[in-house]
């Protein structure tokens, strides 16, 4: 692990420690912890923007995909 330094203000570094205390974790591992969790809220979202923007793609039946990947996997094959 490597170690850093944050500023946070009073009001926060009180709310950390007391949300810390109530665990009986350390602060660290109090934001280790929350790092994790707003990594995956991050992941989930653009998982899920992904999933939004190509919703749909081939509804217009205007390619067939199995050709489509055919000559995508031809195109490798280069």
């Amino acid at each position: 692990m490597v170690r850093t330094i944050i500023t946070l203000s009073e009001q926060d570094k009180k709310w950390l420690d007391n949300f810390s205390q109530s665990r009986r974790q350390s602060t660290a591992e109090t934001i280790r912890m929350a790092i994790r969790h707003f990594k995956g809220q991050v992941q989930k979202k653009s998982y899920k923007e992904c999933l939004a923007m190509t919703a749909g793609i081939w509804k217009n039946g205007k390619k067939d995909a199995n050709k489509y990947v055919k000559s995508l996997r031809e195109e490798w094959g280069k």
